[in-house]
């Protein structure tokens, strides 16, 4: 996740802060507790690792967005995400523009619902909801359609 989720109430999971910079939340299995760590700054890169090499099964996700990409951070940069408008392909692109591409079997959930736009799918047009059910996995995406004040 890349918002405050309660980590206590599941299994494990890790958290990337969009508000603090470089603050990690990460609650191992069998552990009571999450606990607060560091990172990096470009969150991206982190998540794009994350989704490419565990076994996730819920992704919650808030930041900036639209249609066509993810911007992690709010209050810095952090990397985005981006779709190949070709084929429906996700790609994590880090702060130095090198491109990650997403691909991971397990299937998984994607609640989007800070997101503006992430859920919108235009009519012949690629987009992100459609490259997170493609590279991603996710069997279920909840997101924005329209855009409105606040989401």
């Amino acid at each position: 996740s890349n918002c405050p989720v309660p980590l206590s109430k599941f299994c494990l999971g890790t958290t990337y802060s969009e508000i603090t910079q470089g603050q990690k939340i990460t609650k191992e299995e069998n552990s009571v507790e999450p606990k607060v760590d560091t990172c990096q700054q470009e969150i991206s890169t982190l998540f794009a690792q994350d989704l490419n090499s565990k076994d996730i099964d819920l992704i919650v996700a808030s930041a900036h967005a639209c249609e066509h990409d993810w911007r992690l951070g709010f209050c810095f940069k952090g990397g985005r995400f981006i779709h190949r408008s070709d084929c429906n392909k996700l790609v994590c692109v880090g702060l130095d523009e090198k491109e990650f591409p997403i691909e991971t079997k397990n299937t998984k959930v994607l609640v989007a619902a800070g997101n503006c736009l992430t859920g919108h799918i235009k009519k012949n047009d690629c987009c992100m909801a459609l490259s997170y059910m493609n590279s991603a996995n996710c069997i279920q995406v909840v997101g924005y359609t329209r855009k409105t004040w606040f989401g």
